[in-house]
């Protein structure tokens, strides 16, 4: 029985080492299991915020180009169009958001017209005064041969509201923003 007893000892630090480390090694497997489990329902949600962005991002678009086009054949009053201006206005944060919902999920989603520049800023000036003070005037005294371009009509209606925008608060005081 000695022996039998002494032979178990000596094995006894190895059997613990053994059993110690199978239980880490299934405490890690748990964890590396609950991991792939957090990293699929997250590529499962990233997919689905994904294409709700992308749904929101045509909507918005949708909702811009349609009043953007009622308001390009007069169909409203000029009373009607300083709040079609300002739906269209909001209707665009909202686009934003999306594109910004889709980048950040390594989205795009471009959208691309053949835009009338004269006919762009014919129907958009209304929605450029949105961004202009009391004590700031906004000429668009453009000339009438401005060429067709290819692009988004949103994103091009981004970039002048953005130089406005610059523009207006480069401005002390009084002052007039010119495009020509």
């Amino acid at each position: 029985h000695g022996f039998f007893l002494k032979r178990n000892l000596d094995l006894l630090p190895d059997l613990l080492l053994k059993e110690m480390s199978d239980f880490r090694l299934r405490q890690a497997a748990k964890a590396m299991e609950q991991d792939i489990k957090f990293i699929n329902e997250f590529k499962n949600r990233s997919k689905l915020m994904s294409s709700m962005a992308e749904e929101y991002y045509r909507l918005f678009n949708s909702i811009i180009c349609s009043l953007d086009m009622a308001k390009s054949v007069g169909y409203f009053t000029a009373e009607c169009t300083k709040f079609v201006d300002q739906a269209m206005f909001a209707a665009n944060k909202a686009l934003q958001l999306a594109a910004s919902m889709l980048v950040s999920s390594g989205k795009t989603v471009k959208i691309t017209d053949v835009v009338d520049l004269n006919a762009f800023f014919r129907y958009n000036e209304s929605y450029f005064h949105l961004f202009l003070r009391d004590s700031v005037t906004l000429n668009t005294d453009i000339e009438n041969d401005l060429p067709l371009v290819k692009g988004d009509k949103i994103l091009l209606r981004d970039v002048f509201s953005g130089l406005i925008k610059n523009a207006v608060e480069s401005i002390a005081q009084d002052g007039t923003v010119s495009i020509i």
